[in-house]
């Protein structure tokens, strides 16, 4: 969501709301039939994203909004995903996308981990999103199950993926715009050196993209900690920041918020904890009036303004999770 607006997903459908959350319509863009089923939206934010549709006949519909010289908008704009191998018409199949307005975007796909063998396809646009073309097969060059993509420029971007085996630490570079990976080299902390991590994308500085983030999940001996990862020489090296956090949900409710603020919820749902990595803040916690244990999507921004989306609904708060309510 962006302030009022934004997009959800439910039983195969996209929906839009207009009031925070307090109520959803269901949104079938142009090019889209009813009959065609949603696979994944990824929105940065409601002006800007990707959601792919499955037809009955097996095809990818790729579609993401457009706007007048005002930003106002005005319709969508479905393209045809150029698939060609028969898993690639599964219902079982997950999508990764990086979106950029500005850049050339990516589509990752899928297939499921039959037999501990998951394939891997790339796709590209460089036309936001009015055709796409297909970067190659992946599958041999990504080991783990992906879990997403991201990219710095056109040409230079990450894949990062679970733990499923491998020796390498699962981040995956690429710097020809997806036709070669190769698995980049991090310092591991000692705490955690005998263990083994999941990975998640970088996200860096719109405005000095040499600066990024990304997040390691750690697991050693049945305890698991995440670690931020900070770049400021465009992703050629990263160090992990010291803080660390224990005992909180899963990402994507463990999230940064334009690089510089760190949210997340404790396991337990008493405790918000923030941060601020420009200023080299520790994590600062936060009580909440609210049980927030099980929440599945979470936003919070410096004013103290944010969302929550836990047993199905919508909650908002204005104070920076003290108290929460419903939309008005």
């Amino acid at each position: 969501m962006d302030g009022s607006s934004g997009y959800g997903i439910e039983d195969k459908k996209l929906l839009y709301t207009r009031n925070s959350g307090k109520t959803w319509d269901v949104e079938v863009p142009d090019g889209i039939s009813e009959q065609d089923h949603l696979i994944e939206a990824d929105f940065q934010n409601p002006s800007l994203g990707f959601a792919y549709f499955m037809t009955g006949k097996g095809q990818i519909l790729i579609t993401h909004p457009i706007q007048d010289g005002g930003g106002f908008p005005t319709g969508w704009e479905t393209a045809l995903l150029p698939t060609s191998e028969a898993w690639e018409a599964s219902s079982d199949i997950t999508v990764h996308s990086n979106a950029n307005y500005f850049d050339a975007s990516y589509a990752l796909l899928t297939s499921s981990p039959a037999l501990g063998q998951m394939a891997k396809t790339l796709y590209k646009t460089t036309d936001r999103g009015k055709s796409w073309v297909r970067v190659g097969d992946i599958t041999d060059k990504i080991s783990g199950y992906p879990t997403g993509i991201s990219f710095r420029v056109s040409q230079e971007g990450w894949i990062t993926a679970t733990y499923h085996g491998q020796e390498s630490f699962p981040l995956f570079r690429t710097q020809d715009g997806g036709e070669t990976w190769n698995v980049q080299q991090v310092d591991i902390p000692d705490e955690f050196k005998d263990g083994y991590a999941n990975t998640l994308p970088p996200v860096f500085d719109m405005e000095n993209n040499n600066h990024g983030l990304f997040i390691a999940e750690f697991v050693k001996d049945e305890n698991k900690a995440y670690v931020l990862y900070e770049s400021h020489d465009s992703g050629d090296s990263w160090v992990p920041i010291p803080y660390r956090l224990k005992d909180v949900q899963a990402p994507p409710v463990f999230h940064f918020n334009g690089l510089i603020e760190g949210r997340a919820i404790s396991t337990d749902g008493k405790t918000i904890y923030t941060m601020d990595t420009y200023n080299k803040e520790d994590w600062r916690p936060i009580h909440s009036s609210m049980d927030l244990e099980g929440a599945a999507q979470f936003f919070l921004r410096s004013d103290g303004y944010g969302w929550v989306l836990i047993n199905g609904h919508t909650m908002i708060t204005q104070d920076g999770g003290k108290t929460w309510s419903e939309p008005e």
